[in-house]
């Protein structure tokens, strides 16, 4: 594990243990598994899965469904939440990007807000593993944020990137609560169209951009992410 993605694994072990396991699932996304269960495949993985707030619904749905997670805590809530709903899954723990996965393992591929942990240059690897790990015409669900909500006072990194600065979305440090930072990248539609164009997938839904009001430190703020659904072309 390299220093980056170990200072992001603290950070999301202090989340977890505060209760990150009580998120219901996103609205919209789970309104399309819904939609296109029938298109769906039996074999899912979902990517960054956290405590399962995805993954047993999935499981429940009848889906032979795998989760792969970075954190201690969050795999030891999940297989406690397993066990006492009687649910079986395959569970890994790491880097989905370093974790080695036949080429079309799965049939579908899910992932809410883990593709933002990482610059540009780590967003196209994670794409890229993707567009690697699903079968031909395999749906591939995604939820990132948007271009709004950045901190106040945040400081883009001056990166290589494959779309004119006005289309591109910025890469910043975020200080998480360990007092760590690790660079995190907040998308513009343009970006999300551009990668799902290189990497092979149409877009089916979206993108659709999912707004909210939350109370933060800082005050009240609008905050945003992007959710999108594409399928790999045959």
């Amino acid at each position: 594990m390299n220093r980056k993605t170990d200072q992001v694994k603290r950070a999301w072990e202090i989340r977890h243990q505060k209760g990150w396991a009580r998120l219901k699932p996103d609205r919209i996304i789970l309104a399309w598994i819904k939609k296109y269960r029938s298109q769906m495949g039996r074999t899912v993985v979902d990517l960054g899965c956290g405590s399962g707030r995805f993954l047993i619904p999935l499981i429940k749905m009848g889906f032979e469904a795998t989760g792969v997670e970075l954190t201690d805590t969050a795999i030891r809530q999940l297989k406690a939440r397993l066990a006492k709903a009687g649910l079986m899954a395959n569970v890994l723990q790491g880097d989905f990007r370093r974790i080695r996965m036949p080429d079309g393992a799965f049939d579908s591929v899910l992932t809410i807000q883990s593709f933002q942990l990482g610059n540009w240059s780590a967003v196209k690897r994670s794409f890229s593993c993707v567009a690697r790990m699903i079968k031909p015409c395999g749906l591939f669900f995604l939820r990132v944020r948007s271009m709004r909500n950045i901190p106040r006072g945040a400081i883009f990194e001056n990166e290589k990137h494959d779309l004119p600065k006005a289309l591109r979305g910025p890469t910043y440090d975020r200080v998480y609560e360990t007092g760590e930072s690790s660079p995190n990248h907040h998308f513009s539609r343009a970006e999300l169209e551009y990668l799902a164009r290189t990497c092979g997938f149409d877009i089916i839904e979206g993108p659709k951009e999912c707004r909210s009001r939350k109370k933060m430190a800082r005050g009240p703020c609008v905050t945003g992410q992007w959710n999108i659904l594409m399928k790999r072309k045959a």
